[in-house]
């Protein structure tokens, strides 16, 4: 099982705070829907 770190640096302007919001943009949600598209890219 591979390990990794990330160290997430972003700029709050554009949201509207930390946690996942329903009807809000949410850093939260940027920075899960980033891991997952990581996660689910095909291996050349």
């Amino acid at each position: 099982m591979s390990r990794y770190k990330i160290i997430i640096q972003y700029d709050g302007t554009n949201f509207s705070g930390f946690q996942s919001q329903k009807n809000q943009n949410g850093i939260q949600n940027k920075i899960e829907s980033s891991i997952f598209a990581l996660n689910n890219k095909k291996k050349s």
